[in-house]
């Protein structure tokens, strides 16, 4: 699993604060839209109500001016001079007509306020609607239709004559119903329409360059539902309003099948909320983006002790108790620094006094030892019999083993003291690993050990360390394959280095085993091959002292193991 550094976790942590509060935003935003739209809508019923009202009270007005000159019951004795101004004085004062007038029997202007000139011209007998209003004998509205008088649309009340045959009308121009309903005063962006019983857009405040015979909408549900006397909301109805917009409905009360209706534009309802939106989005965003680089900012001012800690940490994991973390803040990173500077010096003189102990001791053991080594190869030289020369050898064997083990000692207290140096010439590693091949093939009977060279294998190094090296790997490699086999010694020579594997075909590395295997004092396989655990670090700490790199391979338990190292020509420095 992928760990996360100190810096992802506070910017995490940053990020999962701030998103929090960008949905709080986006929900208040959007409660604010919801809100706006509901009063935009109360709003719209409240004028669509209102005009619906005036439209009523226009045509009312209308029909019952019709009505009033039906009933006139001397109409049949006026003359037509004496008709017309009875005519006038009835339609003065009322801006809700445009012209009234009285037709005969056979469809023909008695007279009117307002009729074509010329006797050809017909009468408005041949219209649909005056046949209707004769049928029906009681007064009617009109729907919209074309008026060749007024020139252009106009709705029509009319009523039959009381006292005489013929009817009484009263028309209102379309263009005149428009200025009164505008009387409304509708706010920026609404839109006013009224449509008639056929579904014909009888007007619009916003689209008069349509003709009247052009707006047909009848088919739209919304309306027919108006139409049946239901207050309509809609939220897109082309061509009444584009869409994103909104839009009520109204019925025209006692004038069935005719509707106001109120549209509203979408950026005169939400243009403000949405600039504001736009506008707190982009401050949220740059207040985000400053917290975002504060946190990276203080992640990096925080991560930069705890990165310098752990890595001296690790440092003096590897060895290096001279690390020391320097912090200048005055908190509690420092109190760390501080007590792992104290730790670090507390292992570091911890170590000095043991490498002088074990110094000390190697050297004391190393001079009791030579004596004894001594004395028993003289003995071995008198006695006779065979089993006393065994014995005497064994003494040997065991206090050379002894001086090996003194030696590793020094050899780590001379590392870790930084006391370690190499007394360098040129060195042929070929004829160097055949040698040692040789004599470590002296003390094994169950492995072949042979060596392997290609190219030139001629360096600059210490000999004896070098030598040092081999034999403490080649040792391994019989020490770890207690079943015999072969040690394979290869020694290749390219233009920059020289590098040298030791294959076996014994007990294998696991994973754990190959990552602790240069590690002081651990030991793979204890049970094969005691020890101190001092030979690979000692080998690390030499090959690396030349310049060179060396690791272990392994395919697994079981699968043997090989130990490269590579060294340069030349030491660096």
């Amino acid at each position: 699993m992928h760990r996360l550094g100190l810096r992802a976790k506070i910017l995490a942590g940053a990020i999962a604060l701030l998103l929090p509060l960008f949905a709080l935003e986006l929900y208040a935003i959007q409660e604010r839209f919801e809100t706006r739209r509901e009063s935009a809508r109360a709003e719209l019923a409240r004028t669509a109500g209102a005009g619906a009202v005036l439209v009523a009270q226009i045509f009312g007005d209308l029909v019952a001016l019709a009505a009033e000159v039906a009933a006139e019951p001397q109409i049949d004795e006026l003359s037509e001079k004496e008709l017309l101004m009875w005519l006038s004085r009835s339609a003065a004062y009322r801006e809700t007509v445009d012209n009234l007038g009285v037709i005969d029997a056979d469809g023909t202007f008695r007279a009117a306020l307002v009729r074509p000139p010329g006797s050809d011209v017909p009468g408005p007998g041949s219209v649909p609607f005056f046949t209707d209003v004769r049928r029906a004998g009681t007064p009617l509205l009109s729907d919209v239709f074309a008026s060749e008088v007024l020139g252009g649309p106009v709705v029509v009340a009319a009523a039959p004559l009381v006292a005489a045959e013929g009817l009484a009308f009263a028309a209102l121009r379309v263009a005149e119903l428009a200025r009164l309903v505008r009387s409304l005063h509708p706010g920026s962006g609404q839109e006013i329409f009224l449509i008639d019983p056929t579904g014909r857009i009888a007007l619009h405040t916003a689209q008069r360059q349509l003709a009247w015979q052009q707006r047909d909408v009848g088919s739209l549900q919304a309306v027919r539902d108006a139409q049946a006397g239901a207050t309509v909301y809609v939220e897109e109805l082309a061509p009444l309003f584009p869409a994103g917009g909104i839009a009520v409905l109204a019925p025209v009360a006692e004038q069935r099948g005719w509707v106001l209706g109120i549209s509203w534009s979408r950026d005169a309802i939400l243009g403000e909320l949405e600039a504001r939106r736009s506008r707190r989005l982009g401050v949220f965003g740059l207040i985000s983006l400053a917290g975002l680089v504060g946190a990276f900012l203080l992640a990096a001012w925080l991560s930069r002790p705890v990165r310098q800690l752990a890595l001296q940490a690790h440092a003096i994991g590897s060895g290096d108790l001279g690390a020391r973390v320097h912090v200048r803040s005055r908190d509690e990173l420092r109190d760390l620094a501080d007590s792992f500077n104290a730790m670090a010096e507390a292992l570091a003189q911890e170590r000095s006094r043991r490498e002088t102990f074990v110094a000390a001791v190697a050297h004391d053991l190393k001079n009791a030892l030579a004596p004894i080594l001594t004395a028993a190869q003289l003995l071995g030289r008198k006695l006779e019999g065979e089993p006393e020369k065994k014995r005497i050898g064994t003494i040997v064997e065991q206090t050379r083993r002894l001086q090996r083990m003194i030696t590793d000692l020094s050899d780590l207290a001379r590392i870790e003291g930084g006391q370690f140096s190499l007394e360098c010439g040129p060195v042929d590693l070929a004829a160097l690993a055949r040698g040692t091949a040789e004599m470590e093939q002296t003390r094994t009977s169950l492995h072949r050990i042979s060596v392997d060279a290609r190219g030139d294998t001629t360096i600059e190094g210490d000999a004896d360390r070098l030598a040092q090296v081999l034999v403490n790997l080649i040792n391994n490699a019989v020490k770890y394959s207690p079943a015999g086999g072969d040690v394979l010694v290869e020694v290749v020579g390219s233009a920059a280095e020289v590098e040298v594997l030791v294959r076996d075909e014994g007990l294998g590395l696991s994973r754990e085993d190959a990552a602790a295997l240069f590690v002081p004092y651990v030991r793979r396989h204890r049970e094969a091959a005691p020890g101190l655990g001092l030979g690979l670090f000692i080998s690390r700490a030499i090959v690396e002292a030349h310049g060179g790199t060396i690791h272990a391979e392994s395919a697994g338990p079981g699968q043997g193991t090989t130990m490269r190292f590579a060294l340069p020509r030349s030491r660096p420095g």
